[in-house]
């Protein structure tokens, strides 16, 4: 049994796999395992509510964080005038990702001779890289140990469509990894891609219990009208246009769109409300700690994204008894919406396909909700249970 493990991670923002990444050093934890985490950057925006050990990694040392929550971000427009160029001009962003790559891989010998200190004092036994798919020159501090690479994302869109910067082969990366995807889509995919990798296809962990509790705590939502939800960050992978684009084509001035989230598309997306002249239906919530008071409350969770891992939302809003709809992206989506449920799972075609089938499961689920008769999904969520899933950690850390 790997006793000391640790987690490695680029940061702790207020993401789905952040929460999915703290759940498990939870459980594991409370099977007796030391998990450290180790982040690159010093940048936690959650509250992290049991005792875990984290350090962040310099080239002068593994350090304490400076504070155990930093200031959430909101983006400016500055930040939005960067995001636009950056889209509009693929060279100067390709320039750029090379220039932050060769800063970073600079730094390497060090960061090198600190982690193999750190290991070597720490005993460690076990890592997993958590959901880090540039820099892949990390993955050489660990070498001779048992190293996992934790994937929550569709391993074609990371591995391959985002062209990251790198110096050797991804096969090179990869030598001895053993990888955890989070569905059985994710895993078909690094079969495909990796097959002479190990795969061991490990959910995500859900605490139903909390998850329920949170949900009926706080203060009452605001607004008074029945809506749709969003949940997620705003960047171009989730797609929250298309979301907002849909909506659009409900003309009853009396339901509302719900965003939770912030990121770089965030006035790229207030843009577009007032272009489609919804702006005071949709409403920008932002990042907050408990989401699920709107989760329970909505009529549906709306999820558009062109790809995922296994979208922790959907799971979320299952757990909460809310029905999905959801886009068939790569990975995830599919392994939820069963046939029972297909004509929620919208396929992945072009935009003004998705939008229209989109809006038309939107007014589908609005009538229904209506008519006092809310779409009930019984999809089984077992699964996601942490008893089943830390059982699959330890046997893999056993082993």
């Amino acid at each position: 049994m790997s006793d000391n493990i640790i987690l490695h991670t680029h940061s702790l923002p207020m993401t789905g796999g952040t929460k999915s990444s703290l759940e498990m050093c939870r459980n594991l934890i409370e099977k007796n395992i030391n998990v450290i985490i180790v982040l690159e950057n010093d940048n936690i925006e959650v509250d992290i509510d049991f005792d875990v050990n984290i350090k962040v990694l310099t080239a002068k040392g593994l350090i304490s964080p400076r504070r155990l929550i930093s200031p959430r971000y909101d983006y400016t427009k500055r930040d939005d005038i960067k995001v636009n160029v950056l889209t509009k001009y693929p060279k100067v962003r390709s320039f750029l990702m090379w220039v932050r790559y060769l800063k970073n891989l600079s730094l390497f010998p060090a960061k090198y001779i600190q982690m193999k200190k750190f290991i070597r004092f720490n005993d460690i036994n076990a890592v997993i890289s958590n959901n880090m798919y540039n820099d892949l020159e990390h993955l050489f501090f660990y070498n001779g140990l048992n190293k996992m690479l934790s994937i929550r994302n569709s391993p074609k869109e990371v591995f391959f469509r985002r062209k990251q910067p790198k110096i050797f082969s991804l096969n090179r990366y990869m030598k001895d990894v053993t990888f955890i995807p989070v569905s059985k889509d994710s895993e078909i995919e690094l079969c495909e891609l990796f097959p002479k990798n190990k795969v061991k296809t490990i959910y995500n962990p859900f605490d139903f219990d909390k998850i329920n509790k949170k949900s009926r705590e706080g203060t009452e939502i605001v607004n008074p009208n029945p809506f749709f939800v969003s949940v997620g960050s705003l960047c171009k992978r989730k797609r929250v246009d298309l979301t907002i684009s849909a909506f659009s084509k409900i003309k009853n001035d009396n339901v509302n769109l719900m965003i939770i989230g912030n990121g770089a598309e965030k006035l790229n997306l207030i843009r577009l409300t007032e272009k489609l002249g919804i702006k005071d239906r949709v409403l920008f919530v932002g990042n907050i700690d408990n989401p699920y008071i709107y989760m329970k409350s909505a009529i549906a969770t709306v999820l558009t994204s062109e790809s995922e891992g296994l979208p922790r939302v959907l799971v979320e809003s299952l757990i909460l008894k809310t029905p999905i709809i959801s886009t068939d992206c790569p990975t995830g989506p599919a392994e939820l919406l069963n046939l029972e449920y297909k004509d929620y799972l919208i396929e992945m075609r072009d935009d003004r396909y998705i939008i229209d089938n989109i809006s038309q499961c939107m007014n589908n689920m609005m009538d229904r909700y209506n008519n006092n008769n809310k779409i009930e999904m019984n999809i089984s969520l077992e699964r996601f249970k942490p008893s089943n899933i830390i059982a699959d950690w330890l046997n893999l850390l056993e082993n």
